[in-house]
């Protein structure tokens, strides 16, 4: 194996390694005449030993194939032609091989695999993946050796994507990333004390720098020996900062290396100027020289970092989710610094670093979801301004294929150019970067080479990239004229600039790179939930937002520090101008914060106008935070209160139902808004505001249900994708697998209110709730017995002072048990529900599970977390055998469906509780209740003398007279039966 890994690709070795590995049978005679030509002239390819059938894997296929290529970078040609070549083969996975005839020394070991479609229950290619590691010659392949012994065991396709997956890798570098992060944020010594959160931006802003560093070694821009410890014993101040700020962030004719020593000098002195912000010295960077002696950083902790960096490949080329290398690269990378992000700098944090050695947790969304959502309003856009064939737009943005005229072309690629997009909440950039990542795939489908796409750009972008590569001008047109990002935390802004960074120096040639463009304008830290409360309606106005604009356009693409230096004067005296005609307006002055040029500075209010130039935008899409109301902090609230509709309507709204309100301000009139986040605001009683302001202010066009899916591995949160556009209908889908988001199965819904989604998704719940009903909070008082958990009082021993409580583990239906008892009862109750237990008997319901289990508890037995029903208007004896029904159990599951949890429990929360539909007592069903009364009575006497007594057939009973309650047909009941287990 280790041969095969580091040596150039043959035939013969590829052979050897299936053989040895998978126990693949060899073709035997294997010569040049049995490579097959493709109709592209791309790819030739061969198949390399015989197929192997995974008898525990119900007799599926994988087979092995090495492909000649003219690149083994090209990613979309070659995703094309993959899927014309095995369109209609039988094979259900591929292990191939990616090689240059011309240049075998580096290749790529792939599995392709392939989408379901489980409409159809038959394999497609609409989803076709290709995993890779990056072998051959001078690559690190300690990472693939370590995941590809594990090819002697596998027994299915399962095991053969869990060893391409990248997943592994991220987590064993963000472990490892996260412990020496600890030990230099424990270990630095700065010239004055620092509190936590600085040290932490120091150390993080370092990393990402060094990290992007590591990038540019992989390209051949920085020498292998820059990592070297020996070279300094202080080797922060006299090898990294020089590197940094002397270097990077210096054009090479004004750099001065005369107090460096001459060794780090010949290291330093051919790599190229980068610009763009990322190797600006902060303040908090203590980058002069009076600092060498006060700001210690021990060179062990730089050894052991860089120790654990040369333990991964690092990937060159950014991944998408049709084409994953399996490393580190600038996507993984942002995944990682999401997860510090959420970690170290969000209300998630850890206040002792220590025990950050044990955070692994991820808020970061899955590449899959991105690219789906980023897909879907591409889609939107093409399909409003070209009205071309939305099945041929389909399959160019879905599927990367198109038979579209030269015309047709420029139509699309003229729309894209005007496309724009903003992430409100954008994190380290995993939304902007897959919108970078999309459009820059699309344009290379329509126009491989540029040819057509450089005419739509201006005179003074054609001189300045005529000889660039093609990808890299359409990923700098795209960050010039697409993607917008916001943010509140100055860390995760840096990131996505990064990100940006990175993306494009993986384009270009190492002997001609050039400096990075500079983004202060187009990812900006701000609070994106507060406008200014200033008015800026002075005389000339416009005029100045007109020359922001001028100087924004300019800065964009200057490498020149002295134009650059007299670019940001020119802003900052515009800035200046209007914060003196504003600032006797109202005596709130955040248009102070706004400081594009300071990166720690924070804009308390966003307005894209004075930010970005531009007030609307074609898309808004992201993942905005998901903080529990109780968890605002103070300022927030503040500003919620003074300008969102919805917090003064209800204030117990997740804040990412102020994302939604606030980004109706930024779309234009036909735009999309496409967020990921939690869907239990379709049925949450508590979120009726939101649901108020999306059927009074916008439509909902789609909403995908991905709550069984574990999207984010440490938050609790079930989510669902929204897509808000102007719709006569509704599509809606559930997915099981994340695969699947490629093949939905929806079902079409008529324009309808949001708090009615759940009668037309379940029409049943109609007939279950009519007017013979009334809810069950008009005919009982109902409280949660308790709101906050026991603690110390809890005890398993009854003396004088304690009381007997049910919590939802003791509840059952009829029937409950009792075996603990509590304390000191006026630390958790108030005197009057002490007297309600203490005189009653009442009906507990569990919270927390997965059906309505009731039953009704003697005088004296106090109550947990669950739901006290109590002072009822009917029999109470009806109202149990009710809850506990069938009929109830499905009206709740469905009509509450969003609020499911793990394994698909519900809290039963009061209010939802309250909702449901109660039979009204008439002449004409009183004798079905007596029964139903009856029952109980039976089962309630039969658990008092045997808990354990079997009293399913009263139940059955109780049901069967409760469908007659409803009035409900043998159809009807068929589907609750369904649904019932």
């Amino acid at each position: 194996m280790q041969q095969f890994l580091t040596s150039s690709y043959t035939p013969e070795g590829f052979q050897d390694f299936l053989y040895k590995t998978l126990k693949a049978q060899k073709i035997e005679n294997l010569s040049p005449q049995d490579y097959k030509k493709s109709e592209s002239p791309i790819l030739s390819y061969t198949q390399i030993a015989l197929p192997k059938t995974l008898k525990q894997d119900n007799d599926k296929k994988i087979c092995f194939y090495a492909f000649e290529v003219k690149s083994i970078k090209a990613k979309m040609a070659l995703h094309t032609e993959i899927k014309k070549i095995f369109l209609n083969t039988l094979f259900d996975a591929i292990l191939a091989v990616f090689y240059e005839d011309s240049n075998p020394a580096q290749f790529r070991l792939s599995l392709i695999t392939f989408g379901f479609d489980p409409q159809k229950a038959k394999r497609t290619v609409s989803n076709l993946k290709r995993q890779s590691f990056v072998l051959g010659e001078n690559t690190n392949t300690r990472s693939a050796q370590e995941h590809l012994q594990r090819l002697h065991s596998v027994k299915s396709i399962e095991d053969l994507e869990n060893i391409f997956a990248r997943e592994p890798i991220s987590t064993d570098f963000f472990k490892e990333i996260i412990k020496s992060f600890t030990d230099f944020a424990g270990s630095i010594t700065f010239p004055t004390p620092q509190d936590d959160d600085h040290t932490r931006q120091f150390v993080l802003r370092m990393f990402s720098r060094i990290l992007f560093c590591k990038f540019l070694e992989k390209k051949g821009v920085i020498s292998l020996e820059i990592w070297d410890t020996r070279l300094s014993e202080n080797y922060y101040h006299d090898v990294l900062k020089p590197l940094f700020f002397q270097t990077l962030n210096t054009q090479k004719d004004k750099r001065n290396y005369d107090l460096i020593d001459a060794k780090i000098q010949k290291l330093l002195q051919d790599i190229p100027y980068l610009n763009g912000g990322l190797f600006d010295p902060q303040p908090d960077d203590y980058a002069q020289v009076a600092h060498i002696n006060t700001l210690k950083i021990p060179n062990d902790l730089f050894k052991q970092f860089f120790e654990i960096l040369d333990r991964y490949h690092f990937a060159i080329d950014e991944s998408t989710p049709i084409d994953q290398e399996v490393g580190l690269d600038p996507e993984m990378l942002g995944m990682v610094f999401e997860n510090l992000l959420s970690v170290l700098f969000t209300d998630n944090k850890v206040d002792k670093l220590n025990s950050l050695r044990k955070k692994t947790g991820s808020y970061y969304t899955p590449r899959e979801i991105v690219s789906y959502m980023v897909k879907s309003s591409i889609l939107e856009h093409l399909k409003g301004k070209t009205n071309l064939d939305e099945n041929k737009l389909k399959a160019l943005v879905f599927d990367y294929f198109h038979e579209f005229k030269h015309e047709e072309i420029l139509k699309i690629m003229s729309s894209l150019q005007d496309f724009k997009v903003l992430d409100p909440a954008c994190g380290s950039g995993a939304f902007p970067m897959g919108m970078l990542q999309e459009i820059c795939s699309i344009l290379e489908v329509l126009d491989p080479h540029a040819q057509a796409f450089i005419t739509l750009q201006s005179p003074k972008f054609k001189e300045e990239n005529k000889d660039k590569d093609p990808t890299y001008i359409r990923k700098l047109s795209i960050l010039q004229n697409n993607i917008y990002g916001v943010d509140i935390q100055p860390m995760a802004i840096e990131i996505s600039r990064l990100r940006c960074f990175l993306s494009l120096v993986c384009e270009e040639d190492k002997e001609y790179i050039a400096p990075l463009p500079n983004l202060e304008f187009k990812f900006v830290t701000a609070n994106s939930l507060a406008s200014p409360s200033l008015l800026l309606n002075y005389d000339g106005y416009h005029k100045d937002l007109q020359n922001l604009q001028e100087v924004r356009i300019k800065y964009f693409l200057n490498s020149d520090q002295i134009i650059k230096n007299d670019l940001k004067e020119k802003f900052q005296k515009i800035r200046k101008k209007i914060l003196d005609r504003t600032i006797n307006i109202s005596d709130d002055q955040v248009l102070a914060d706004y400081d594009p040029f300071n990166q720690q500075s924070v804009a308390n209010f966003f307005d894209s106008e004075y930010m970005f130039g531009f007030s609307q935008f074609d898309c808004i899409i992201g993942n905005p935070p998901y903080r529990d109301y109780r968890k605002i902090d103070k300022k927030t609230k503040e500003v919620l209160n003074k300008m969102s509709h919805i917090y003064k309507e209800g204030k117990k709204s997740s804040i990412f139902v102020y994302f939604i309100e606030r980004a109706k301000q930024f779309v234009k009139e036909n735009g999309s808004i496409i967020f990921i986040n939690p869907i239990s605001y379709i049925c949450k009683p508590t979120d009726f505001p939101l649901r108020n302001f999306i059927d009074n202010h916008l439509q909902i066009k789609t909403i995908i249900d991905v709550s069984n899916l574990k999207i984010f591995k440490e938050a609790d949160t079930y989510a669902c994708i929204n897509h808000f556009k102007n719709s006569d209908s509704i599509s809606f889908s559930t997915i099981e697998d994340i695969g699947n988001l490629w093949n939905l199965t929806e079902t079409k819904l008529p324009k309808t209110n949001v708090e009615n989604l759940p009668f037309s998704l379940y029409p049943l719940l109609k007939k279950i709730q009519n007017k013979t009903t009334v809810s069950l909070d008009k005919i009982a008082d109902i409280f949660c017995a308790l709101s906050k958990t026991f603690r110390q009082d809890v005890c398993m021993e009854r003396d004088e002072y304690n009381y007997k409580i049910l919590e939802s583990s003791n509840i059952f239906r009829y029937d409950f048990s009792s075996d603990t008892y509590i304390k000191n009862i006026t630390n958790y109750y108030t005197q009057e529900k002490i007297d309600l237990f203490l005189n009653n008997r009442l009906i507990f319901m569990a919270r927390m599970t997965k059906t309505i289990r009731a039953c009704i508890a003697p005088k004296g037995f106090l109550g947990g977390k669950i739901n006290i029903i109590h002072n009822t208007k009917i029999n109470q004896k009806l109202l149990l055998g009710l809850l506990n029904s069938k009929v109830i159990n499905y009206f709740y599951s469905k009509r509450f469906f969003s609020t499911h949890m793990s394994g698909g429990a519900f809290g039963f929360d009061t209010e939802s509780v309250g909702q449901i539909p109660v039979p009204q007592i008439t002449e004409s069903n009183q004798s079905t209740t007596d029964k139903i009364i009856a029952l109980v009575e039976e089962i309630l006497e039969a658990k008092e003398q045997n808990p354990q007594a079997n009293t399913s057939t009263q139940e059955d009973k109780i049901n069967e007279l409760v469908y007659q309650l409803y009035s409900l047909t043998p159809e009807e009941i068929k589907i609750i039966e369904s649904n019932n287990g």
